[in-house]
């Protein structure tokens, strides 16, 4: 699993497919979650506070940070190049240490 232009991508084996697709199906329904719906401004809200938050952490840990756009800028680029704090820090071990010093944190708890 990667990240790519800020969507999760996946290699499965041909082998797996109708089972990964079937079990990725069945989480999906257990928790209400649909990835495909379009944001509301209450969820563009909730994840510009989140990424806002680890972005203050990154900097604080010694990161280079993209700087911060503005809320509307934000969600008028968060689906062709969006703003995502992470996607700055470079390497494994740098990965690990921001990680370690910027957990990720509860979406709905940023703020």
């Amino acid at each position: 699993m990667q990240v790519q232009e800020g969507a999760i991508v996946t290699d499965v084996a041909e082998a797996q497919r109708d089972a990964y697709e079937r079990d990725s199906q069945e989480c999906l329904e257990s928790t209400g979650f649909d990835p495909d719906r379009p944001l509301t401004p209450a969820d563009y809200d909730i994840v510009y506070a989140w990424y806002d938050e680890i972005a203050t952490c990154l900097e604080t840990a010694g990161f280079n940070v993209p700087a911060k756009p503005s809320r509307a800028e934000f969600e008028d680029t968060y689906n062709s190049a969006p703003w995502i704090p992470w996607l700055a820090i470079s390497g494994p071990r740098d990965m690990s240490r921001a990680l370690t010093l910027c957990p990720m944190i509860d979406p709905s708890r940023a703020g």
